[in-house]
């Protein structure tokens, strides 16, 4: 099958999801048109997070602050 071929209407949502993942991680900075600096915080985050010295939050966690937020 080629992309072509592909009809997004007959994926599933985890379809869909894949296929964007793997599109994502197809991509590298460049193709993208990142800047240095964004480029520079991104691998900051990435390295924060791997390190432990920026835990991520569970999404619960933070919808319910956005959801207070909005009131």
């Amino acid at each position: 099958m080629t992309v072509a071929d592909l009809v997004i209407e007959d994926l599933t949502v985890e379809e869909k999801l894949k296929l964007i993942e793997k599109l994502c991680e197809s991509l590298d900075g460049a193709d993208v048109g990142l800047t240095p600096a964004q480029m520079a915080e991104l691998d900051r985050r990435l390295d924060a997070s791997e390190d432990g010295s920026d835990p991520a939050e569970p999404w619960d966690v933070v919808e319910a602050r956005i959801r207070k937020r909005l009131g």
